[in-house]
């Protein structure tokens, strides 16, 4: 969205807010222990924001899709393994 658009400070605003709560919750997940050590959180949590906002629309056109299935594909990855 451009900058000049009346939604623009909003949507930028929003978009921030929902990355944040996302690492928010990634921390106290790795300050649990149960994420796998030398991620970058903060990049983490944008990988799963553009996940979240790319599988929505996917969904809306396809109802077959199944967002809670891809959602767990991807903190598969970044969950510690039983072994370490």
């Amino acid at each position: 969205m451009h900058r000049d658009h009346v939604a623009h400070t909003f949507v930028q605003q929003r978009e921030a807010r929902f990355v944040a709560s996302v690492r928010a919750e990634l921390a106290a997940e790795y300050q649990a222990g149960r994420l796998r050590e030398g991620l970058d959180l903060d990049v983490i949590a944008r990988l799963i924001t553009a996940q979240i906002e790319g599988i929505q629309p996917a969904w809306l056109g396809d109802p077959s899709v199944d967002v809670a299935v891809h959602l767990a594909a991807l903190t598969d990855r970044i969950r510690k393994t039983v072994d370490g």
